[in-house]
């Protein structure tokens, strides 16, 4: 299996830099890019494809929803999974129908991240019990 390439969207620094390093920390992880914002995931998409975003919801600027309205259709490829700490199930139902991979709650331990990460990778989905 190829190593991933990994592109971390949340506009709390302290948390996007700690996930950062989490993730280079991962055995099966490459490259890791970070943004604030969807607008600035649009521009590192123009350079870059990662093989796997995750994606905060609410993020000024451009939020997760219509980032991933952005990105889904123009990148088929790249996996979604949103980070959140929600766990409604009529809105992720309504995210997953646009085509994200799945959900992880930011408070969710490193290694089910990484199992996420792989699955969504190798399988295109992840099924927790948020």
């Amino acid at each position: 299996m190829s190593r991933i390439n990994i592109c971390i969207v949340d506009d709390h620094n302290l948390f996007r830099k700690a996930m950062v390093r989490l993730l280079k920390t991962f055995k099966k992880v490459d490259q890791v890019w970070e943004a604030q914002h969807g607008k600035e995931l649009l521009q590192i998409l123009n350079k870059n494809k990662p093989d796997v975003i995750l994606l905060d919801l609410e993020m000024p600027i451009m939020n997760g929803v219509e980032t991933a309205e952005h990105i889904i259709p123009k990148y088929p490829d790249i996996k979604i999974i949103v980070l959140t700490q929600h766990d409604s199930e009529k809105f992720m139902l309504h995210m997953l129908e646009m085509g994200v991979h799945s959900f992880l709650l930011k408070n969710s331990n490193p290694d089910e991240l990484e199992r996420a990460i792989l699955s969504v990778y190798e399988k295109d989905f992840y099924h927790n019990d948020l």
